[in-house]
């Protein structure tokens, strides 16, 4: 057996030496490598010419070289695309430039990648009724930046769609105050996963539906203009949106809407004339300090389903009278707080709460109202050093089904409280109907 395989090992090794003479006559060279060098055509492991992938090679190392010089140098992406680096912000005319916003941000995101804090203006000319919108999806377009030489852009007679649209996307900025005319559908969407934002003086007006519709995203406005809506200014669910100092004012509906967990930071706001509701929460958190919530068709405030609402006094009073039922509505286990609340001329309670509820205000006015306050249903209505006075019907203060009213240091219209000013036969005693602490 070992004689066997010293005879085989013997054979092998004189073949071996046999191929060596054969390749050594024949020529040709190789190197290292395994790259042949015999004048045929060589192409590289990705099929392309080796040559020209080397000039390629000189070329890019001689772009890369000049980038500090530059606004818009080559550079290869990720996906092999050929692409401008921006290091200056870069403006286009529409429809000077781009006959539309979303062949604007098409073209643009395929050719520019900014770097940070760099802009891509996106500038509507004077007199252009833009008849189509922008939708952006599943990327940041944050650097894109919409304004417009006008004061106000006022749509085409025949837009469709919403003006500005994102989903799973940080949306361009909106930096221009746009006039739906009734036309379209909402103003600004920014869907699932979403960040928007709109710079101040800038916004919707007259939007056919929701002026801003949030659904599980994030915004950011403040000195903005969200107006005269088709149905609501400003709709969210499950979405934070923080809105100081903005206009809110005019919606067919709700000035303010936010449902399913939804909180929202709307101090120093007018959410004036609403045709329903101008704060109108759902299972959510609203921030409405020192705003401006007067003339709404039904209640300046609806807290419905475990809600909170703040009007804490901040530098100047929470106005909600004139409304068309109530001032503040709050039901189903919700509860509104607030500091220096004016509620005048209510058609019924200016505060009511119901349904396990609570209301508190401190140094508040509630005069000239069917009844200044009720509480109905287990719930319960602070009133700490506030006025409740000159009702239009028999008694200020009303206690239904169990409520609780306190009444501490409260002005009723004949005394401080007074008993002829309830619907109870005394102070401090609980009834079927409820009691009332002074």
């Amino acid at each position: 057996m070992v004689r066997f395989r010293q005879k085989r090992f013997a054979a092998v090794a004189a073949v071996l030496v046999a191929l060596t003479l054969v390749v050594g006559c024949s020529g040709e060279t190789s190197v290292d490598d395994g790259t042949d060098v015999s004048g045929a055509d060589v192409t590289d492991e990705t099929g392309e010419d080796a040559s020209d992938n080397s000039g390629d090679e000189d070329a890019n190392t001689n772009d890369n070289s000049e980038n500090g010089n530059s606004n818009s140098n080559s550079n290869n992406s990720n996906d092999g695309v050929y692409v401008q680096i921006l290091d200056g912000d870069k403006t286009v005319d529409i429809p000077g430039d781009y006959s539309t916003l979303q062949q604007a941000v098409d073209e643009l995101s395929a050719k520019y990648r900014p770097q940070q804090g760099t802009r891509i203006i996106l500038n509507i000319e004077s007199g252009h009724a833009p008849s189509s919108g922008l939708q952006v999806e599943g990327g940041d377009f944050g650097h894109f930046w919409i304004r417009s030489e006008d004061s106000t852009v006022t749509v085409a007679g025949d837009f469709s769609g919403d003006f500005l649209r994102g989903d799973y996307a940080r949306l361009p900025v909106l930096d221009a105050l746009i006039d739906m005319d009734g036309q379209g559908e909402d103003g600004v969407y920014f869907g699932e996963s979403s960040t928007a934002r709109i710079k101040a003086d800038a916004g919707i007006m007259n939007a056919a539906e929701n002026g801003v519709f949030g659904w599980n995203g994030r915004m950011y406005m403040e000195n903005s203009v969200v107006t005269g809506s088709g149905v609501d200014n400003l709709r969210i669910s499950n979405s934070d949106v923080h809105a100081r100092f903005s206009d809110l004012s005019g919606a067919d509906r709700n000035n303010l809407r936010a449902s399913y967990g939804s909180s929202v930071r709307s101090t120093f706001c007018d959410l004036s004339d609403a045709g329903a509701h101008g704060v109108y929460a759902v299972r959510s958190r609203v921030i409405a300090e020192s705003s401006d919530i007067t003339n709404a068709g039904q209640h300046a405030v609806f807290a419905n389903r475990g809600s909170t609402v703040h009007l804490t006094e901040n530098n100047g009073i929470s106005d909600l009278s004139n409304p068309g039922s109530r001032g503040i509505f709050a039901t189903n286990a919700s509860t509104v707080e607030g500091q220096e609340v004016q509620v005048h001329g209510a058609s019924n309670e200016g505060v009511r709460a119901q349904q396990n509820s609570t209301v508190s205000l401190r140094d508040s006015d509630l005069e000239n109202n069917d009844r200044a306050a009720a509480a109905v249903s287990g719930s319960r209505i602070e009133l700490l050093n506030a006025t409740a006075r000159n009702s239009t019907s028999s008694s200020d203060l009303v206690v239904l089904d169990g409520g609780m009213i306190v009444a501490d240091g409260t002005q009723t219209t004949s005394g401080s409280p007074a008993v002829g000013d309830v619907n109870l036969g005394s102070f401090n005693q609980w009834e079927a109907r409820g009691v009332i602490f002074d």
